[in-house]
């Protein structure tokens, strides 16, 4: 059996975590024996991880903050995994990247067939200098790049493939590292229609509907931090009250901008027609009494809760980015709209009055064959 190992940071409700969960869901176990690292805890998906997958939680939690004070509190913990960790990256901000190979003791791991890092960051350089494996591979899942470029291009360089979920995320990258465009292959993030279909009639109660069948049902299921644009859902929800549609909008997801998306709403007494329901596991339920989704967000390399929408058959309104592009035909089986709560707003309604146009993009709504997991999963066997 190959001997596979996997990197990520957590296994927390989102959407490079379900993108994982996916294909771990989706191996041979018969032909791999696997291994699953994280660098920070286990997280919501705890549950949801194959019986066969070995978990080695490796939480770097304790290295955070000034390196001194870390290096003091550790060693009155008596964390020495932590306190040579903590030495190990302060190495690498001295001396460079490459001294993340003194990490290899430390942690200690075996020889593997495949590492797969499958974040860019602090996982991509444990997999390029600290782990020993015959090929390596890093998924990238971002729709621009806001990290360093030099940094990452030195790390991409110690591995066979770099996986990039979309076409137009590879052009961004090739035109951004010319010097590891051949590395570069394009695995988009699976997605399985019949299993969301299985979950969406879960006995559960989804949060948030209000007098179902009369309200206007909406939802957003995104990761709550800024280059999402959550903010553009507050004052679209504004604008449609003042408009008197009765409506309720539910924002599932949880970050760090949420306590302030919370305030705004309150500011502008929309208490009675937006839910925050937090994180949930399973939220087809939901989507599926939904009427339509919206995704607010700016910066999407591929939109897994966008295609989630479509393989319920659920009409989206989605504000343009990279990945979301590529599958989304304006008119056809979505309403693809210019960034600002104007464009949301202006779009619902229209799908709001317009019955005709509604049916059509409903009708068009469904998962593309290029997402289902038997065509994802063979090129990662190919790859692997």
């Amino acid at each position: 059996m190959k001997k596979l190992l996997f990197i990520n940071g957590h296994m927390n409700c989102g959407g490079v975590e379900k993108a994982l969960l996916n294909v771990l869901g989706h191996i041979d176990y018969n032909e791999y024996e696997v291994d699953l690292l994280l660098l920070e805890e286990i997280g919501d998906y705890r549950e949801e991880i194959p019986k066969q997958v070995n978990v080695r939680l490796m939480s770097l939690q304790n290295t955070y903050g000034a390196w001194w004070k870390c290096l003091a509190s550790c060693a009155v913990r008596r964390d020495w995994f932590s306190f040579g960790m903590r030495v190990v990256f302060l190495a690498c901000r001295l001396f460079g990247q490459t001294k993340m190979k003194l990490a290899k003791k430390i942690l200690d791991l075996p020889h593997y067939d495949t590492v797969v890092a499958f974040r860019s960051g602090i996982c991509t350089q444990i997999a390029a200098y600290a782990i020993d494996g015959e090929k390596k591979l890093t998924w990238w899942h971002h729709g621009e790049i806001v990290i360093d470029k030099k940094e990452y291009e030195e790390s991409a360089k110690e591995f066979d493939r770099i996986v990039v979920v979309t076409e137009s995320c590879m052009r961004m990258l090739k035109e951004a590292f010319p010097a590891i465009r051949d590395k570069m292959i394009v695995v988009p993030n699976m997605l399985d229609p019949v299993e969301i279909e299985r979950m969406s009639c879960a006995d559960e109660a989804p949060q948030g509907l209000k007098t179902a069948g009369e309200t206007f049902q909406i939802t957003t299921v995104c990761r709550l931090s800024p280059e999402k644009h959550v903010e553009n859902v507050i004052s679209s929800a504004a604008q449609l009250k003042q408009q008197g549609i009765q409506f309720c909008w539910t924002i599932v997801g949880d970050g760090q901008v949420r306590h302030e998306l919370e305030e705004e709403a309150a500011k502008q007494s929309l208490g009675d027609v937006i839910v925050f329901a937090g994180i949930l596991k399973n939220p087809y339920p939901l989507l599926k009494k939904s009427n339509i989704y919206v995704h607010p967000s700016y910066v999407e390399s591929q939109g897994i809760s966008v295609l989630e929408a479509l393989s319920l058959h659920i009409p989206c309104v989605v504000t343009e980015s990279l990945g979301p592009k590529e599958y989304l035909v304006n008119e056809e089986n979505a309403l693809l709209v210019e960034r600002g709560s104007k464009a949301l707003t202006n779009a619902i309604l229209r799908l709001y009055y317009d019955n005709n146009l509604y049916h059509t993009i409903q009708r068009n709504s469904y998962c593309p064959e290029e997402f289902l997991p038997e065509n994802v999963m063979r090129i990662i066997v190919k790859i692997l």
